[in-house]
């Protein structure tokens, strides 16, 4: 499990029940389990971190993962630029394409037609990486599929 403790709450005929969930030690995959019994957990979301889908996902999350806490995301022309040295073939509708694809594969919001009117809450390449950092999807580690930062290079 990848967590310690929850609290799940249903809601039911008008009410709400919960109940705690207790893990008694943390078994990851990564990590040699020395007979423990049972099937290990998979992730809720599958990444491939070969593809270029994820090389969008870590070029929008960098600046987040490089501490940069409250600097806006990159605009598309900027993961263009960060990401051609690693796919030369980078283009604009290329990137939107993989925003898209991750908007669809990882739903960090309900979709269009379930979607209440009003005003727009976040866009997609801000719910994808609230997304990808809240459940540890992306990490400082990951970055290395993009190419170095041109103030790595320059040093």
């Amino acid at each position: 499990m990848s967590f310690e403790f929850s609290r799940v709450v249903l809601p039911a005929a008008g009410d709400l029940l919960t109940f705690d969930v207790w893990a008694p030690d943390h078994a990851f995959r990564s990590v040699e389990r020395h007979g423990l019994a049972g099937t290990l957990t998979a992730p809720a979301f599958a990444l491939d971190r070969t593809k270029r889908y994820f090389a969008v996902l870590a070029g929008l999350c960098e600046p987040r993962l490089r501490g940069e806490l409250h600097t806006p995301l990159p605009a598309v022309d900027e993961l263009v630029a960060r990401l051609r040295p690693v796919w030369p073939g980078a283009s604009r509708s290329a990137v939107y394409w993989n925003i898209n694809y991750l908007s669809v594969k990882l739903r960090p919001r309900p979709g269009p037609d379930t979607a209440e009117p009003g005003k727009r809450i976040n866009g997609k390449k801000e719910s994808l990486v609230s997304l990808a950092l809240r459940f540890d999807l992306v990490h400082a580690d990951d970055l290395v599929v993009l190419a170095p930062a041109v103030s790595e290079v320059a040093r």
